[in-house]
């Protein structure tokens, strides 16, 4: 009962397989793991830019937004959707590491097309949803650990600590590029971060 040609419903589901079997899931298998090894845990903050348990949040409330499609819905046609979690771990290594489509595609499984649409779309939501709820300043007891660490290295009175990060820019206007480019060479947007000293990122500006 499948939509369409045979061939195409074949190479969706070969697609699907692979992103089930894809390192993403074998790593993010072993740091859920009630017997998860320091190392493991480690290597999945490494590959990903963030705990597992932060992991774990985001996807409990990715899956209230962004809908799932079981195999056979629709009258039994086509195939399930992709997994969830490779698509939030793909767009968390695109913003933790740099990567390009092409790299990400070839390493979860997913097709390039399918994580070209879902990562501006899962970008958008931590920007307006999940960063207003997750990213506050400090208050009461978090408050006062800030400032402790502080002024015991010296510095009463400041609870956190600013850098500025450049992130290469490669769809800039090329009328603009001139304006967006510095020392690195070619064109970047500028952030500045705010973290406490155990790293809470706690405003970007």
């Amino acid at each position: 009962p499948w939509h369409g040609d045979l061939s195409s419903s074949v190479k969706v589901l070969q697609w699907r397989h692979k992103a089930e079997k894809s390192k993403y899931n074998e790593l993010l298998a072993k740091a859920q793991s009630p017997n998860c090894s320091h190392r493991d845990a480690k290597l999945f903050r490494r590959r990903f830019r963030v705990p597992v348990e932060v992991y774990n949040m985001l996807y409990a409330r990715a899956k209230q937004v962004f809908s799932t499609k079981a195999f056979g819905v629709g009258n039994g046609k086509g195939a399930h959707a992709a997994p969830l979690s490779n698509k939030i771990l793909a767009c968390l290594r695109i913003v933790g590491r740099g990567l390009d489509y092409d790299t990400v595609a070839w390493e979860s499984g997913l097709s390039e097309s399918l994580i070209k649409k879902f990562f501006p779309t899962f970008v958008r939501w931590l920007g307006v949803e999940v960063y207003a709820d997750e990213v506050t300043v400090p208050s009461g007891e978090s408050l006062q650990h800030a400032l402790k660490v502080y002024r015991i290295h010296g510095y009463p009175g400041c609870m956190c600590s600013v850098d500025g990060v450049h992130v290469a820019w490669d769809c800039c206007p090329a009328g603009s590029r001139w304006e967006y480019t510095g020392k690195e060479g070619y064109p970047t947007l500028a952030f500045n971060v705010c973290v406490t000293h155990t790293r809470e990122i706690i405003h970007v500006s």
